[in-house]
């Protein structure tokens, strides 16, 4: 199942598969930089974090994962931004798969 989720998202918009966890990473980094470094590359680059993030983790929500209702955008990219940085031997890989991955984690559903 999750294999199919990779490859539904993957085969989504023609970005989405050609993302992998370093370029998500590089975006998400950005989103930490706003703060202390706000100029317009650091902007796109966190909507980019920031689109990534709410689409996957909104596409498949009660069904891969259970994300709580009252969890906010900032608490995911934060749980995917912790996620791809504990794994860099992984960040060449496909992001969707990465950020699937550290939905599960965060937050599994019930058995």
């Amino acid at each position: 199942m999750i294999a199919a989720v990779v490859l539904i998202l993957s085969a989504g918009p023609a970005a989405a598969g050609t993302v992998t966890g370093n370029s998500l990473l590089e975006q998400c980094r950005a989103d930490e930089k706003l703060g202390s470094e706000p100029n317009m590359v650091n902007a796109f680059r966190a909507r980019q974090c920031h689109g990534f993030a709410s689409g996957i983790s909104t596409s498949f929500n009660r069904v891969l994962w259970c994300i709580p209702d009252d969890v906010e955008l900032g608490q995911i990219i934060l749980v995917v931004t912790k996620h791809l940085k504990e794994n860099p031997e992984k960040l060449h890989g496909l992001a969707a798969a990465l950020v699937v991955a550290a939905l599960r984690e965060a937050w599994p559903c019930p058995k």
